[in-house]
Parts: structure tokens; sequence; C-alpha cells
């Protein structure tokens, strides 16, 4: 309900302010307008308060609305300490470069934030009950309206009839509609949308033919402009807003603007002495204005005293407005185009990140490398046509340009009154300290140099803002070569940040992670369970607390004094409901050895209690002789590999994956429990023949059944499994026969062929130019694959370079093999040596 209500004080403010706009508008070009079009442009705010949010734009007049204000003050530091380039790799890290920065900063923001929700809370239930109230008394007013003019209304003289018909055809109005006497409403109005009704009181009976046909001629317009469902809808819309004055101002000079504009189309019907006497007519009627309190907002001939000075100097104007109506549309088409543009359209949108607990605003023109290992990609759509991307990553975001990188975002350690680390091979120029963000920030600005055996003597100077957040003994580096993206981006992009959705759970996670190291398996028992008790307590939640304490063995810790459990590596957080987070991650551990580390797979579950997040499951899979698994393994294959393919054996059917596809088998193999077949001790190669097959560069997997796979390539293990990956197998690739033709097809995509071995020497060579004969040759007629490979040597070897990457293809006498799996072709060796020998 919350996210609703700012969702709808957001476009609130937006109609405001295209509010303003639009009265300017008017102000400015006031009698370059018709009335007719000083009404219709002010569709575009009803437009806005429908449709709050458009599509974006770089003319939109909300980039500069939302455009931040960075009040960021540039302090140089006191301190004066002389700053060294970074050391290289490998040197004690203690000679680094050491930036003293203040240990105290302002923690008031999560208090703030809490009270904030709280008031946002209240005060979106009470719009809700505001607004449901109003609607159902607005209801309540209309049934009893109703109900009133059933009982007094009746029907006028068939002489009234006649008048009606005749304005009608010179109005040219088709519709049905009925004119009721009756005494609630006191001024002429008009009701209805269905079945529209004109209303006029006894007293209008006494008028003459000619003033009740203007009458007429006004309510007509109404109903032919659909004024009525115009007005419906502006009541809804009002009710909608009610919290907001500038609304109901708004709707004030709608309906004033929209009796004018119909006083314009009446005029037009008229001669010059009849819109005299139609003028005198607004008076009379205005004389008799008594609209009762609460009362319906009818479309009425009169709607308040103060519009009939505006309305009688548009009468005198109606010459001008008849005359330049070609004038006036133009004008009103262009004004009109022009607000839609200005006001109808977004701020040009930005790349929401999150980079660990933290979300970023990036701007639209700084492109991030989707490809960077653990990236996670969420994409948003709605009604098919507004989509909103996410970009999550847990440990580094890269920024490119023209596939370089230029910069990006990255989380590093820091302890409280220790070293800053910069990068190697770099020389400070210049810090700032910044104040004016919620938390602690120093701006540096440094050369880079390329490493002395690299040969390379290029210098490049780059911009790190160093976000501290001592609690967590954490800092983000916002950094970019300050060729592509300068100090004010790299500051925006720092003011825009604001806790993730997920952010208490990855604090959670990562606190728990560091106290890893804290927890000695090796220590006695009592002394063990007062560890577990003062480590873990204020992660863990009770109830699993005490389940480790009595039974230590169960929980994680620090089995040997090398390796150790360094921190736990987030590689995805699933949320399950408002209350509960499924993470799934990595146990680090490492030795004093820089780069040596063993990596344990775990899922962890966190929940709100009490309203506090809090562990309440840990699943871990230990590795075996401190190697790493051969799940990690697969999980790296699929981050990595160059083509993914997965063929169905026995259906002769095979796909090369998406990456969304990718995604999916990552996911199954996450929150799989994979268990080593003790049947096969040391990981022997499945002899069954496989139902799937999934190839991954040099790591194989194949899947014997639902519930067993084996792997093959850098390690050879069977394992028991549940039915997850299966499940995702079957999504991705279901069990049936697809036209092989499609497979083959994709070497038409090739750069370069050439023959590189065959037994017949003088025809091995180039053949890029026959790359459509081969292709044709290969696919055409009938295809079979049986899906595993001859055992015979190949006659000749054809290399179809794609991207780079050259695909093999061996040609046998009566087939050939193509991406692992071979298809028999009769005389097919033949048939290729015929082609390049014919020239």
């Amino acid at each position: 309900m919350t996210g609703v209500f700012t969702s709808v004080l957001k476009a609130s403010l937006n109609a405001s302010l295209a509010g303003i706009m639009i009265l300017l508008i008017k102000r400015i070009l006031k009698n370059k307008l018709s009335p007719r079009w000083h009404y219709l442009i002010w569709f575009v705010l009803i437009i806005k308060l429908l449709i709050p949010f458009g599509p974006p734009s770089p003319v939109s007049f909300f980039n500069t609305v939302y455009s931040k204000s960075y009040n960021i003050d540039f302090i140089q530091p006191e301190f004066n300490h002389n700053l060294q380039p970074s050391l290289i790799l490998g040197e004690s890290p203690s000679k680094s470069v050491q930036l003293p920065i203040d240990n105290q900063y302002n923690n008031d923001e999560n208090v703030n934030n809490a009270s904030f929700r709280k008031i946002s809370t209240v005060a979106s239930y009470i719009w809700v009950t505001v607004f449901i109230l109003s609607l159902l008394f607005v209801i309540f007013i209309n049934v009893n309206f109703n109900r009133k003019l059933k009982i007094s209304g009746r029907t006028v003289p068939l002489t009234l009839k006649k008048i009606l018909n005749n304005c009608k055809e010179k109005i040219k109005y088709n519709g049905d509609v009925d004119v009721i006497v009756q005494d609630i409403i006191k001024v002429p109005s008009v009701v209805g949308f269905l079945s529209p009704k004109i209303l006029i009181t006894p007293t209008f009976l006494e008028l003459g033919e000619e003033k009740l046909s203007y009458i007429f001629l006004h309510e007509l317009s109404h109903l032919k402009r659909k004024d009525i469902l115009v007005n419906y809808l502006l009541i809804f819309l009002q009710l909608f807003y009610w919290f907001n004055p500038l609304i109901w101002y708004y709707f004030k000079k709608i309906r004033q603007d929209m009796e004018i504009a119909t006083d314009e189309g009446v005029l037009v019907l008229l001669e010059n002495n009849e819109r005299k006497e139609y003028g005198r007519t607004l008076i009379s009627i205005l004389e008799n204005f008594n609209m009762p309190a609460p009362s319906l907002k009818l479309v009425s001939m009169v709607d308040e005293r103060g519009n009939i000075e505006s309305r009688i100097r548009m009468i005198s104007m109606a010459d001008i407005f008849k005359t330049k109506r070609v004038i006036f549309f133009i004008t009103g088409i262009l004004c009109f185009v022009f607000l839609g543009l200005f006001l109808l359209t977004g701020p040009v949108s930005k790349n929401e990140v999150q980079v660990g607990s933290l979300v970023f605003d990036i701007p639209g023109d700084i492109k991030i490398n989707t490809d960077t290992p653990g990236l996670i990609i969420q994409k948003n759509t709605i009604f098919k046509y507004f989509s909103k991307t996410r970009i999550i990553s847990y440990g580094e975001l890269i920024f490119e340009k023209d596939r370089s990188p230029i910069g990006g975002i990255q989380i590093i350690s820091y302890e409280p009154g220790q070293p800053l680390f910069l990068p190697n091979h770099s020389e400070v120029k210049s810090q700032k300290e910044i104040k004016g963000l919620n938390t602690k920030a120093v701006l540096i600005n440094l050369d880079l140099s390329q490493p002395a055996a690299s040969g390379d003597t290029s210098v490049k100077n780059e911009n790190h803002l160093y976000l501290i957040f001592e609690e967590e003994k954490i800092a983000y580096d916002i950094y970019a070569d300050s060729r592509y993206v300068d100090e004010a981006v790299i500051l925006k992009i720092a003011k825009s940040i604001k806790p993730a959705e997920n952010a208490e759970v990855i604090k959670i996670i990562h606190g728990f992670g560091k106290r890893l190291k804290d927890v000695s398996k090796l220590a006695p028992v009592e002394i063990l369970r007062e560890s577990i008790k003062q480590s873990y307590g204020g992660f863990i939640a009770p109830e699993l607390l005490n389940q480790w304490i009595k039974d230590p063995t169960k929980a994680p810790g620090r089995y040997v004094s090398s390796p150790w459990p360094d921190r736990i590596d987030i590689l995805d957080i699933v949320k399950e409901n408002e209350s509960k987070f499924s993470v799934f991650g990595e146990i680090v551990e490492i030795t004093s050895v820089p780069g040596e580390e063993w990596r344990t797979m775990i899922k962890a579950t966190v929940e709100k209690i009490e309203g506090k997040w809090l562990i309440t499951g840990i699943e871990a899979q230990e590795n075996k002789n401190n190697a790493p698994d051969d799940k990690q393994i697969i999980l790296n294959a699929l981050e990595n590999a160059k083509f993914v393919r997965l063929l169905a054996v026995d259906a002769q059917k095979e796909i090369m994956l998406r990456k969304e596809q990718i995604n999916e088998l990552k996911n199954a193999f996450l929150v799989t429990k994979a268990k080593i077949d003790d049947e096969y001790p040391g990981g022997a190669l499945v002899s069954e023949f496989p139902d799937y097959q999934l190839q991954l560069d040099d790591v194989h997997i194949y899947f014997i059944n639902k519930n067993q796979f084996a792997v093959s390539g850098k390690t050879s293990s069977v394992y028991n499994t549940g039915g997850e990956i299966w499940e995702a197998l079957t999504k991705i690739l279901p069990v049936g026969r697809i036209d092989n033709k499609e497979i083959v097809s994709y070497l038409f995509n090739a750069q370069r062929v050439e023959v590189s071995s065959s037994k017949d020497k003088l025809i091995e060579g180039d053949y890029t130019a026959r790359k459509n004969h081969f292709v044709r040759i290969l696919r055409d007629g009938e295809l079979k694959g049986n899906g595993i490979g001859t055992g015979m040597r190949p006659e000749m070897i054809v290399k179809f370079y794609i991207d780079g990457d050259a695909i093999d293809v061996e040609i046998y006498e009566d087939g050939f093999k193509y991406q692992g799996k071979y298809y028999y072709k009769p005389g097919l060796l033949k048939e290729i040596e015929n082609m390049l020998s014919a020239g």
C-alpha cells in the first residue's frame, strides 16, 4: 500500500507541475488560442493524471525537474601525509598508500528512514480510506438525485420538443435526448451519458422560443463533445487526488474553459444580432443561479458567477475566432503537440544497479558490461510495452565504452584506522574529503601506469570516490577513466545511493561470514559452545542457535589453522515473500598465500523475526580434500563457456542455449542437493547412454536419468541428485524431433572457410568463396543424426571461422561429424570432391 501511495504522490506532483506549465502557456498565448483550444490543451493534464509515467525522452520537462542538486563540499584534508604510489603485487601491504580517514559519521539515516516509513504507511491508509468514502458519497448523491428526478421530473410540451428538434438539426446532433422539467437544479443542465437529459426549471418555460433555443444549443453542444463523460472522469480524478488542492483548482479552470468552449461552438452557428441575445440569455440565467451544496458537478449552462465576465468577453470576440479559425487551429495543434512532448514524457531513464547492499542510479549514457561474471539481470515488463531492467552485482560492476572497460564500482575491505588501499602502480595527484553524502567519502585523482614488464609506457588518469562504511568494514570504490567520465558524474552516482530491498539480508550474511573464523571447531566442547553463542548470536535465529549449541558439530566454523573461512560471497538472493529470502553463496577459505582460496557452496535462509532479520537455516556441501567441487566447476563453466550446447540424445535434438536459459540451469544447480555416488569412487565415466548431454567447452555433463548425472572434463564424478536440474532441462529442451538442417544452417554465418586437412593434399586451402556450396551440400537432402561420433578417421576436415572461433566439420565417405554429432549422408565425400574440383 505504501508503494502505491508513494507512486500516487509522485504522480500528483508531476501533474501539479504540468498544470502550472499549462497555465503559463495559456497566459502567454491568451488571445492567440481560441476558447476551444484553451479547453483542449487541458487534456494533456488529464492524460498525465491517468498515465503518470510516460516514455523517457530527452525533451521531457521532467528531465530538469528531477535533476538532483548536489550540495557537496570539497574540503582539502588538514592532514598532509606524503602519498606514495601503491606497491606492486606481492610486496608487503603495510607499505601501501595510507589515507587517514575520520572514523565518525552520522548514522541517523536509518532512524529517519524508519520514521518516514511509519508516516508513509499511516498516510497511505488515510488516502485510500478518504478516496473510498468520497467515492461512495458521490455514488449516493447520484443515486439520490436520480430518485428525486424520477419522482418530481415531468416531460415538456410538444412545442419545446419541436424547438429541441430544430436545434438538433442546426447543431447536427443525431443522438436521442429528453427534456425534463424539474425543481431540483435551478440552471439548465445536462445529465446522463447513455440516456442524456436536458434539465430546466418551470420558470424557463416562460422564456421565448429564441432564448430556449440558445439553451438547447448550448446543452446539445455539451452532448456532442462528450463533456458529460469528461465531467465523470474529472470527478473520479478529483476524488483520487483529493489531497492536492492544485488539482482541485485545475479542474475548476477546466470546467470554466469547458463552458467557454461550448459557447464558442454555439456562437459559430449564430449571426451577430443573435450573439448579443445569447449573451443576454446567459445573464438572465445567472440571476436564477443557485446550486445546492453538496451537489453533483453537473454540466450546466452557468457553472458559477465569477466566470460570466470571461464568457461575455469571448462573445464579443466571436467574429475573430470565426474568421481566423485556420490560424487558431494550427496554433492549437502546435501547442498541444508541444505540451504533449514536454509533459507526457518522462525523464531519460537511468540504469538502476545494485552493488552489494546499495542501489545506484547510473546515467543512461554510461554502458554497463553485462557479461561481467556473477552479474544478475532482472527485467520487469509492464503491460508488454514498458520494461525496467535492474542489474545486480554482489562483487564488481564494470562500465565500458566500445567494449573496453572505462570504470566501475567495486567493494573493497576496510578496517577503521587502517590504510585504504589504492590500485597498484598508481600515483596520487590530488585528494579531497567530500561533505554532503550520507557517509564518509574521499575523492582521489590518480595516474595509473602499466607494469614495467609489459613494455607499455602509457599512463591513464582515473578518479576514485571511496564511500566508507565502517560498521560493515567495507568501502565502495566508484572509479572511472577521467577521459570518458568526469568527476561530477561520479559524484552524481554517489549521491544517488539508497539501500537495496535486501540490504539487511546482505549485511546479515556478510556479518555472519566474517565471524566464521572466530569459531574453532577443534576447541573443547564447552569453549566451542560459548564461541558459537558469542560469535553467531546476533546473526542466527534463537531456534537454530540453540540447535548448534546443543550439537556443535552441526555449526559451521574454522576447522584448521589454514585455510580459514574469510567471508561469504553472495551469488544470488531470491525473495520468497516479504519476510523471507533464500541466499545462495560460497564460503571462501583462504591462506596466507595471495590468491589461494577454496569455496564451499551454501544456501542460507534469512527471515524477519520480531522485526529483525536473522538466519534460520544453512545448508552447506563441504569440499573433499580441499579441492574445488564439480558443482563449482559446472557453475564456472556455465558462466564462462563461449558456447553452451544441450543435446537430447535419444530424440536427436539439440540447441545452443541463450543467456536466460543458462541462468535457469545455474539456478537449478545452485538449489540442487548433489551427493557423490559411492558406487563410482574417483568418478568413472558412465557407460549408460545419456538422456541429455550438456557441453560447456571442455566440461561435459551427462544426465543418465532424472536423478543422476556425471561430470567429465576437468573432473570425473557421478552424482545422485533431486529432479531440479532435470526439470530445468525438460523446460529448455522438451524431448521431440527437430529438423537438423536448422543446426547445420548456422555455418552460413562463417566469415572464412578452409580445407585444413585432406588425404588429397592438392585440394587443401581457402574456399571462402564456396562457403554456401559447402553448407548446402551438408544441409540439403535427407539429414539423419545418430547422436554419436564415428570411430573412423576423417577423410577431410573443413574449418568454418565464425567471429574468430574455428568450427571443425569432419568429412567421411558417407557422412560428417559436426559439434560432436555424426550425420549420415551417403556419397558426401564424393559430392564435396566433385564440387572442389569443378573450379
